[in-house]
């Protein structure tokens, strides 16, 4: 079950990124160059930049809600936050978090 709230998150992830900005600039399944990451690491949701062999500026989180809020905040810069944050929390509806 829990399995399927965090699948359910990290597509209402993509569905928000998707048209904002270009697939090169984020990942949703774990490290790419030159982006923002997020993925999951044993029991835990890491969100990071990721430049060449190192994970900068890293943060783990014990629910995947406030690691795709964490990349949101990262990846909107210019963009309204508080929107973006809200679409995909509307997205989520129903997924409650631990």
């Amino acid at each position: 079950m829990e399995e399927q709230k965090e699948l359910k998150c990290i597509d209402a992830l993509n569905n928000l990124f998707t048209g904002r900005y270009g697939k090169d600039e984020y990942s949703t399944n774990g490290p790419k160059d030159s982006a923002v990451c997020i993925e999951k690491i044993d029991s835990k949701w890491a969100v990071y930049e990721k430049e060449k062999s190192s994970k900068n500026d890293y943060h783990d989180y014990d629910n995947v809600v406030e690691a795709c809020l964490d990349m949101i905040a990262r990846m909107a810069f210019g963009d309204d936050i508080v929107a973006l944050k809200n679409e995909f929390l509307n997205a989520i509806v129903g997924i409650k978090t631990a």
